[in-house]
């Protein structure tokens, strides 16, 4: 689930659980992205039912997606669960280690939440009740077989739980009611042997790390270490007698841990109580039953984790450099978008030179976490390569239609005639208003092979031409590749204006409608607010792009709904307030969906181009900017 799914099957259980009470619960799609629209919901059931407590009890609240905790989408799902706290909605949220991980992350937000570890069970009467109570009609426990389990299960209730359940289970077998000391000493092989390995997972995979890779790399290298506590029966004087039981399990030296590599392990397994110190200063494993199971099980079981691990790191460089693959088959399975869409997508996509391949958009879809993302994120994809790639070929065409408009225009002017002298059209300047680094200086600079002007150049290079020519007739073309908003280029002409040493012949000339302004591509919006700034500039473009490559515009048609909408919207606003905060959605918030074959431009939302950080994973854009 996503955050508004979530936040509808709380709002839907609520509901159900309190009975009709005149309030409706809104439609999935009105709860957008996030949990915020719950709020609301809670207010009026609030309001609806006075004096009762609202409980939400959530299991496993560290499985969910880290994306969940971390970044610009963790910050505003944290502060909606507080803000739902604070309305009457408490949370009951169950989990491993991680949660003080995440605790601890938004602690400013969580300041008045609490963490309670519940791992062990520390009277000893609560211990005994545990055992005794759930059974006291049908099983007679032995006083000291009670206090053993809880012992073996260091008061541990999962465990005491799982010792009982296997003990109840041979005593109806065999049609017994009383379990001695002598019986429990007894069953404990037998225990040991039909308890499997996911019983005790969480002992080396519960690392206080959210970053998934990372975690698995910790579970490998604990797997590793605690073969060899192992080998040593379970108690330990020094990390160097671990380090040198690598021996004993016929390691090569690409998976043997250096001595400090294994010193760390160690001591994270100690902080995270897995292990405990003795009164000698030895460590032993702290929960027996656990010691008892990786001493029969520990090489069997976890060296082959440590085993694959260590291959798929030696193998990753080589697969990386081949092309990006999946890490398990059962995720490009699982892809939600079909094989045969991705090659559509990729084939019209060449930039800087290389066309993308089905591998790479997976890779970058993969980055959006889920499901509902990964389709919105395709369906802009889509779009763009549709309708807002420009390629080599249409930019060629938009060059050769440049021409053909200057062409125009002298014929519309004067004598209509180019005064041509040693092959340059004398009365014809080529201008941009940008910087020479730019688009516009660039593409001057490619006209300029074309049309062969008498001068060209920015403003100041100019100036004397733009003096000595004022009579002859003459035509001056301003030139730029891309106008979204125009802003840029009505700041880039007041500036040009400023470059020409007398001001005065720049107002006649645009008053005579001599100083032309060509884009190869712009937006609507952009040429009316050029023509707005300066009415008496001659503007033309190449090519036109409306609301078709607008991503959250309702005339798009890239959404069917208004929901959809506000939907996708949200989720692009968290993602693009992590890698471009000053512009979430691109350069004045436009959401274009436009890229070029050698460059894209910053209008384009981030998701694209930047090369930021989200969910603090360093974020590969399909079309970098850098």
């Amino acid at each position: 689930m996503h955050e508004g799914q979530l936040a509808h099957t709380i709002a839907a259980r609520l509901a159900t659980a309190t009975g009709p009470y005149g309030v409706v619960v809104p439609s999935e799609a009105e709860f957008g992205a996030g949990l915020g629209r719950l709020i609301p919901f809670i207010e009026t059931l609030a309001e609806a039912r006075k004096g009762w407590r609202f409980v939400v009890i959530i299991d496993e609240f560290d499985d969910l997606d880290p994306a969940f905790y971390t970044g610009e989408r963790g910050r505003l799902f944290v502060k909606a669960l507080r803000s739902l706290s604070e309305i009457g909605l408490v949370f009951f949220f169950a989990g491993t280690e991680r949660m003080n991980v995440i605790y601890a992350r938004h602690s400013l937000e969580l300041n008045k939440w609490t963490n309670t570890f519940v791992d062990s069970i520390s009277s000893l009467q609560d211990r005994r009740d545990l055992i005794v109570k759930p059974v006291h009609d049908q099983l007679e426990y032995q006083q000291s077989a009670v206090d053993s389990i809880a012992e073996y299960c260091s008061g541990n209730p999962f465990f005491m739980h799982l010792v009982c359940s296997v003990l109840f289970e041979r005593c109806v077998a065999e049609r017994r009611t009383y379990i001695s000391e002598a019986d429990f000493q007894s069953y404990r092989q037998v225990l040991i042997e039909t308890l499997g390995m996911t019983n005790f997972a969480h002992f080396w995979e519960d690392n206080p790390v959210l970053d998934r890779d990372e975690n698995r790399r910790f579970a490998a290298e604990n797997c590793l270490a605690l073969c060899c506590i192992a080998f040593l029966g379970g108690i330990f004087t020094t990390q160097e007698s671990v380090w040198e039981q690598q021996d004993s399990l016929n390691l090569t030296s690409a998976e043997r841990l250096s001595l400090r590599e294994m010193s760390t392990v160690i001591d994270r397994l100690r902080a995270r109580k897995v292990m405990e110190p003795l009164h000698d200063g030895k460590l032993k494993i702290t929960l027996p039953i656990f010691g008892d199971w990786l001493r029969k099980h520990a090489e069997l079981a976890l060296l082959p984790i440590w085993r694959r691990n260590v291959a798929e790191r030696s193998l990753r460089p080589h697969e990386e450099a081949v092309s990006p693959k999946p890490a398990m088959a059962v995720f490009e399975a699982a892809f939600p978008i079909p094989e045969d869409d991705l090659l559509s997508v990729s084939q019209n996509l060449v930039f800087c030179g290389k066309q993308k391949d089905v591998a790479e958009i997976r890779s970058w879809l993969r980055q959006f976490d889920d499901e509902n993302r990964i389709e919105i994120a395709f369906a802009l994809l889509k779009r763009l390569a549709e309708k807002g790639y420009v390629s080599d070929g249409a930019r060629g065409y938009g060059i050769t239609k440049l021409v053909d408009g200057v062409n125009a225009r002298r014929l519309e002017l004067a004598s209509g005639k180019w005064m041509v002298a040693r092959g340059r059209k004398d009365n014809l300047c080529l201008s941009y208003v940008d910087s020479d680094l730019k688009s516009g200086a660039s593409l001057v600079r490619e006209v300029t092979k074309l049309l062969g002007p008498g001068k060209s150049g920015d403003g100041k290079e100019i100036s004397n031409w733009i003096t000595t020519h004022v009579n002859a007739d003459p035509i001056v073309v301003l030139l730029d590749d891309f106008s979204a908003t125009g802003s840029t280029i009505c700041k880039g002409l007041a500036r040009w204006k400023t470059d020409i040493k007398d001001r005065s012949i720049v107002e006649r000339l645009l008053n005579e409608r001599r100083i032309m302004l060509i884009l190869l591509n712009a937006l609507g919006s952009a040429m009316d607010s050029i023509r707005e700034a300066e009415p008496r500039l001659q503007v033309m473009t190449c090519h036109v792009f409306g609301s078709e490559i607008k991503a959250f515009d309702g005339d798009s048609g890239i959404f069917q709904s208004s929901d959809e909408i506000d939907f996708a919207r949200e989720v692009m606003l968290q993602i693009g307030r992590e890698l471009t905060p000053q512009a979430p959605l691109g350069y004045g918030d436009q959401g274009l969906l436009v890229c070029f074959h050698n460059t894209i431009p910053n209008n384009t939302l981030p998701i694209f181009w930047s090369n930021g950080r989200v969910n603090e994973r360093l974020w590969k854009p399909l079309f970098s900017r850098v």
